[in-house]
């Protein structure tokens, strides 16, 4: 290279300011045009391609055209013979972040990396420009550009290829996946690599990677939720594999666990109230992922990361988000009424906006939806208090009345209702049309509960169904899902001990306490509520403490709580 070039560039590189330096050189910085026009080609066989790019795609709008064909076409040669690969790799970050420059080119950069990329999976030369050639045709192919040589290129991989020209293009195939449509034959590519027992480790596992992603794609893009549990399941089994294997893919764990929480979510469907195994594995899930995203952070966070594959990285982000709602979400599924009820919507409202920011729903594709949806939907089926305080919401609530996600939810669970009124009865349905609905409340009756009047307040009965199963807890929730969480497992833990009483809920006595006040006021007594405790004496006998607050766990099993509610009236 002519040193008056060399010479230059040094001298712009040791006074430009920070901005400019990311910018990179323009064509009067490198000695001007004439003088990079004379040294073009000696700047495009050696590692100064790039800066030759990058100060070309700064002059291009006031150099005269016939000054920059040279120039283009010298910038042309040098990416169809790179002097190594890196410097083709910088070359196409160049090329593929000006557009200007990209159309000045045209088409026959996407021919030249194309045989460049046969060229070095064929062996015919150097197999590590497979990747920046092939990577370049991707990028092209993205922003607009035919993918018809980049797939009909990868296509016809056979995994006999030389090892070094096939490392980190399983990922590559994967990116190509996730952009275009019609890449059936990708998976075939996918599972032969895997099973090429030449290739090294990595490249395999990446292989197995992008093939659990493909099987949770599908599962995002289900038209119902059988399908997508399945594919689900199968992703799941591929990336728990991959992550027995291979101890330092923290990706496929973290999307290992973030598929064991959505399953565990859609499984609180049935029974909220009963099924302790699903919530614990939604919040073992939830610490995983917490765990695994905090190790894959304090790895990469000083590794450089390609600006064009942050898309991947956003993806695991929204994975985490939508575990973390859930998570949350979850505690409210289990209530019979809310405290606050906005926070209690809103929380749940949020598992539909997180799910979308991992896929949205398509014309025919439920994907997520099917498998989250009915397991927010079932307390407003089961309850008719939740349901009112939605309708309530939609009607007065400004943050709600509006929420298309809202109104969403409220015509499914109406539909849900509609398709069960028609449904016969099940011969083990709760006893009581009163308690159906509510089976903390039901659980108390040792028979039916045909004594109970048709017209009791529904608000009343939520109430006492929310009041039983407080007493079957043995404490408030506090309404932080962490806290009450761990709460359920200290509860585990305890009954491992041999001196582990249980609860005594096996009754529901309630009874009035009526206190008078003096005649001179002429006031009226003023009923209240009582949730008695366990006997104080034989073999479940407790020492009676103070009462329990919301929100606290007294030492104590025995429980009382004050309320101004009536009891439920029976009939005489």
């Amino acid at each position: 290279m002519s040193p008056s070039v060399d010479q230059a560039l040094q001298e712009w590189a040791s006074r430009a300011s920070d901005e400019e330096l990311d910018a990179g050189p323009r064509l009067e910085d490198l000695g001007g045009a004439d003088t990079v026009a004379a040294e073009a080609d000696s700047l495009a066989a050696g590692p100064q391609l790039p800066y030759l790019l990058t100060a070309l795609a700064h002059g291009l709008d006031t150099i005269p055209a016939e000054q920059a064909a040279p120039l283009l076409a010298a910038a042309a040669r040098g990416l169809r013979h790179p002097h190594s690969a890196w410097v083709l790799a910088d070359a196409l970050d160049v090329v593929c972040t000006k557009p200007g420059l990209a159309a000045r080119l045209g088409n026959r950069i996407v021919r030249d990396l194309a045989t460049l990329a046969e060229g070095a999976l064929t062996g015919d030369c150097d197999a590590a420009l497979a990747q920046p050639a092939i990577t370049g045709l991707l990028r092209l192919a993205v922003a607009g550009g035919s993918p018809h040589r980049l797939l009909a290129l990868l296509t016809e991989i056979t995994g006999r290829e030389p090892a070094d020209a096939l490392e980190r293009l399983p990922i590559l195939i994967g990116i190509t996946r996730d952009h275009f449509a019609d890449t059936g034959p990708l998976l075939d590519v996918l599972g032969i690599l895997e099973n090429q027992p030449d290739l090294t480790a990595a490249t395999r596992a990446d292989a197995s990677f992008e093939l659990a992603l493909a099987d949770e794609r599908t599962a995002l893009e289900a038209a119902d939720r059988a399908t997508a549990e399945e594919q689900l399941r199968r992703a799941l089994m591929r990336f728990t594999e991959l992550d027995r294997t291979h101890e330092r893919r923290l990706d496929a764990r973290a999307h290992a666990a973030a598929i064991q929480a959505v399953l565990a979510f859609a499984d609180l469907e049935n029974d909220p109230t009963g099924d302790n195994s699903a919530r614990q594995r939604l919040a073992d899930a939830a610490c995983q992922l917490d765990a695994t995203a905090a190790h894959l952070t304090a790895w990469t966070g000083r590794m450089h990361q390609l600006d064009w594959l942050s898309a991947r990285s956003l993806t695991q982000s929204a994975w985490s988000k939508l575990v973390t709602t859930l998570n949350t979400a979850q505690a409210h599924l289990d209530q019979p009424s809310w405290y606050n009820p906005a926070d209690a919507l809103h929380d749940l409202l949020q598992v539909y906006l997180t799910s979308r920011s991992i896929q949205s729903a398509t014309h025919g594709s439920l994907g997520l939806t099917a498998l989250i949806s009915p397991a927010v939907e079932a307390p407003f089926v089961r309850s008719q208090g939740l349901l009112h305080q939605l309708e309530l919401a939609l009607t007065h609530d400004p943050q709600f009345t509006d929420h298309p996600d809202a109104q969403t939810l409220y015509d499914a669970v109406r539909q849900r209702r509609k398709q069960s009124a028609g449904e016969p009865p099940r011969p083990e349905a709760v006893p009581g049309k009163a308690l159906e609905g509510r089976p903390a409340l039901a659980a108390l009756f040792r028979s039916d509960a045909t004594g109970l009047r048709e017209d009791v307040d529904p608000h009343q009965l939520d109430r006492l169904e929310q009041l039983a199963h407080l007493l079957t807890k043995g404490y408030t929730p506090t309404g932080n899902a962490r806290v009450d969480t761990h709460l359920e497992n200290l509860l585990d833990i305890l009954t491992t001990s041999p001196a582990w009483k249980p609860a005594d809920s096996h009754y529901f006595t309630p009874c009035w306490s009526t206190s008078c006040a003096s005649s001179t006021t002429g006031s009226m007594p003023r009923p209240t509520s009582t949730v008695s405790a366990p006997p104080t004496s034989g073999r479940h006998a407790r020492t009676p403490t103070a009462p329990l607050r919301l929100g606290t766990r007294s030492t104590s099993k025995t429980t009382s709580i004050n309320t101004s509610a009536p009891c439920f009236p029976l009939a005489p």
